[in-house]
């Protein structure tokens, strides 16, 4: 890999990882997560705010820390005259799913860019070479971009099973996924006192309220008017979405000062642009197994529960006592079970949301969701 030489990542003490983004400036609290030598923030106005070792530097924290296609670009490591290619043909022929070009087949077909259509016996493009045009959907790109996060988790799992990848690779990418499949897209409109109206996309971790307010303050000082502000839509765990959004509208793009994520819209394009947004929310598969293995944070306490696992399974050996847990530990519908699920029910006593939300929120499966409910609605005296 090509040297960097900026760590953006630092861990705390309790094995969290934080971005150079959330320290102030100076000595911090934080390591490094690859050598585990203290970390000094600088954030000074050459180079990319970054962490410094407060000793010496390690080589694994100089080697730069590999894009997420779909997320970091949109090229998705395609040769740059095939990327040229497949913008050309979009551009004179919109909308066009099919290739009719006899022009760059084999390299299409080398880089799985076009395949054959069962159906017509066409060229097809392939979801890869719609992403690379902008033309695939917001739906379908989510359900792309997320067979390519698992995969991501599988293949440096196993390299870091095999001793041949540091764990902390390992640590920063489910990370950096965690951080986007929790937040939420959001879609904000913004109509200022003289009547102009922009649009800002982008994503959220806290409630989006705060995040409406905050924008809407930026924006009056900015402008140095009256902003009237609301949200459009949303898209709850789909962070990852966002910069794909901004891509596909890359040409609707408006720079307001420093910031690149606000949008110039026709009302034509706006109601594509809602429409898009509401299909992706509704489309939104709950997460797997996989995925709530990382949403929900349990890949950073993975190795210590293994490790105490190691242990129990070899006292159990050692005292001859049997395996498995006691039947009937957990009652249905006692206290311990209700503490377990409060949240569940919480929201299903609220009545406001599917049961697929609420096990998308939760982090449990639909049928968990499902059994919480049939167990209070035995509770509730009619």
């Amino acid at each position: 890999m090509p040297s960097n030489a900026f760590l953006t990542i630092g861990k705390a003490a309790d094995g969290e990882l934080i971005s150079i983004d959330a320290v102030k400036s100076g000595k911090t609290d934080l390591s490094c997560p690859f050598c585990a030598v203290p970390l000094i923030a600088a954030k000074g106005l050459v180079n990319i705010h970054h962490f410094r070792h407060d000793g010496e530097t390690c080589h694994e924290s100089l080697q730069q820390l590999p894009q997420i296609p779909g997320w970091d670009h949109f090229h998705l490591c395609v040769p740059d005259f095939l990327v040229n290619v497949l913008q050309n043909y979009a551009e004179a022929h919109p909308g066009e799913v099919f290739w009719y070009e006899p022009k760059h087949v084999r390299d299409l077909l080398k880089h799985n860019l076009i395949e054959t259509d069962s159906y017509t016996g066409k060229y097809r493009l392939t979801d890869a070479a719609l992403i690379i045009t902008g033309q695939l959907s917001l739906s379908k790109f989510s359900n792309w971009f997320r067979r390519q996060l698992t995969a991501r988790i599988h293949r440096k799992s196993q390299l870091v099973a095999n001793n041949e990848l540091h764990r902390a690779h390992f640590e920063i990418e489910a990370w950096r996924q965690q951080q986007l499949m929790v937040a939420t897209t959001y879609l904000f409109e913004l109509t200022l006192d003289n009547g102009e109206v922009i649009y800002k996309v982008g994503r959220t971790r806290r409630e989006v309220d705060v995040r409406l307010a905050e924008v809407e303050s930026e924006m009056k000082a900015h402008f140095n008017q009256g902003i009237c502000a609301k949200v459009l839509r949303l898209i709850p765990n789909g962070g990852y979405l966002e910069q794909y959004v901004l891509y596909r509208y890359r040409l609707s793009k408006r720079e307001i000062g420093k910031h690149q994520e606000y949008l110039s819209l026709d009302a034509s394009a706006l109601k594509q642009l809602k429409a898009a947004f509401t299909r992706a929310a509704n489309d939104l598969a709950p997460f797997d197994k996989d995925e709530r293995f990382i949403a929900s944070g349990r890949w950073r306490y993975e190795p210590k529960r293994l490790d105490a696992v190691r242990k129990g399974i070899k006292q159990t050996v050692e005292s001859g006592s049997s395996f498995g847990r006691p039947k009937g530990t957990t009652k249905v519908g006692s206290e311990e079970w209700r503490k377990q699920y409060q949240y569940v029910i919480d929201l299903l006593e609220a009545g406001n949301l599917s049961q697929e939300k609420i096990a998308r929120m939760t982090f449990n499966s639909t049928s968990t969701v499902k059994r919480v409910k049939q167990v209070i609605s035995k509770e509730t005296p009619e």
